[in-house]
């Protein structure tokens, strides 16, 4: 549509009093009355008098034709003269008075200029941040765990949604207490909390189960504030890694335990292997060898990996033909961030010599993981467990694998910590007798 043609219909819908769709879209400047957009879709009339400048954007091709009507754009510049006068006599009316000197050009949009400085950060009041990109405010989305504008910091949870912060009100305090067990397969904490999903309205804890892709799930604990008291044990169980999440104050003066239990991994962790066999999870140790020769030589079973490699199994340390190295220890397979939240690998079982007295232990469970995040902070003047377990005990026969240490994230804008374990056990050690 040329811009004649434009002009024309934007006439007509005026003397008429109607709206009437457009195939471009035109912007209206009128004298003291300020900037007027008429939309592709509608046009809207709201202007009581005065000389009118306009400009035609053709939206088609996303580019403008000359910026102003009227104004003067240079020598080689098309120039139009266009003056509008508007009178209002009871209904609206618009008189047109068009010259072209030459048919108008595609020409590009001016720039606009940044709505913001590069680099720029906002916390902003609804519990959200933004910060400039190319000029323009991206939205970061909900910081569930606080803003902090200084450093350009939005805290979020990690390994589960920010929306599960806050479900929980409660507070848990555990003062008085001298042992609780946590279950996070069931959301059941002893003497605070019954089994089940959701919110408990008694103690106001949310229990809420999360799956991770390829890997172990999460027990999501959510709750206004902590306090593990002096003195007081908290044992972890089940076979999902543990998440808290508070929205107040973190305070571990006790013990909080993940720790493996013999071949049982702890929660989020993997179990050793049985006698001869390799142990459980992504890294796990493998077993060693041997041949059933009268002296039982046999070597032992490697450790399970995660943040750090395995230990490998100890050699039989015999005489060829009868010589067998140790089982390899698991690889590395951990990441530094934690996510996924997972617990350790388990060691292999120790090795079976062949004969009747020979009796192989089974390999250490993997540590247990933990993640607590909080939007204040994390005091820990105690300490969290979540060691693996070293091999069982074997008689006559190659020794087990210990297993990998677990994981323990903390998230909060201020942590101070005392004692964090996730230690793991070696490779077992090699028989001849």
């Amino acid at each position: 549509m040329g811009l004649a043609r434009a002009l024309a219909l934007v006439a007509l819908a005026w003397a008429v009093g109607c709206a009437v769709s457009v195939d471009e879209t035109l912007w209206q400047h009128a004298d003291g009355v300020g900037k007027k957009e008429i939309t592709r879709k509608e046009l809207s009339v709201g202007i009581e008098g005065g000389r009118a400048e306009a400009s035609l954007l053709d939206a088609a091709q996303d580019r403008a034709r000359p910026a102003e009507l009227g104004r003067d754009q240079g020598a080689d510049s098309p120039r139009a003269d266009a003056k509008l006068d508007v009178k209002k006599t009871g209904d609206l009316k618009l008189d047109l008075k068009q010259t072209l000197d030459k048919p108008l050009a595609d020409k590009k949009a001016p720039d606009l200029p940044p709505t913001c400085p590069a680099g720029a950060f906002q916390c902003l009041a609804s519990g959200a941040a933004q910060y400039c990109s190319g000029g323009s405010w991206k939205l970061v989305g909900s910081c569930a765990l606080g803003c902090d504008a200084a450093s350009k910091s939005c805290y979020r949870p990690s390994n589960v949604q920010a929306s599960l912060v806050g479900k929980g009100t409660g507070d848990a305090d555990t003062t008085g207490l001298t042992s609780l067990t946590l279950n996070t397969d069931t959301g059941a904490i002893s003497g605070v909390r019954p089994a089940g999903t959701g919110l408990d309205p008694a103690s106001g804890i949310h229990y809420e189960q999360v799956a991770q892709t390829g890997t172990v799930g999460l027990g999501v604990f959510s709750l206004k504030r902590l306090t593990v008291a002096s003195g007081t044990t908290v044992t972890v169980t089940g076979s999902r890694a543990l998440v808290l999440l508070a929205t107040g104050a973190v305070t571990i003066g006790g013990t909080v335990s993940l720790a493996a239990s013999a071949q049982g991994g702890g929660p989020g962790g993997f179990a050793g292997g049985a006698g001869g066999a390799k142990g459980e999870g992504p890294c796990p140790g493998l077993g060693g060898s041997g041949d059933g020769y009268m002296e039982y030589c046999t070597s032992g079973g490697g450790g399970g990996g995660h943040g750090g490699a395995g230990g490998a199994g100890g050699d039989s340390g015999c005489a060829a033909p009868h010589a067998f190295k140790g089982g390899a220890g698991g690889g590395v397979c951990g990441v530094a961030s934690l996510v996924p939240l997972v617990g350790g690998s388990g060691g292999a079982g120790g090795t079976n010599a062949g004969v009747p007295a020979s009796k192989p232990g089974p390999g250490g469970g993997g540590g247990g993981a933990i993640q607590i995040s909080s939007a204040e902070t994390i005091t820990i003047t105690g300490a969290i467990n979540a060691g693996g377990a070293g091999g069982g005990e074997s008689v006559s026969a190659g020794g087990a694998g210990g297993g990998a240490g677990g994981a323990i994230l903390l998230e909060a804008p201020k942590v101070s910590t005392a004692l964090l374990a996730a230690n793991g056990g070696g490779g077992g050690g090699g028989d001849c007798t």
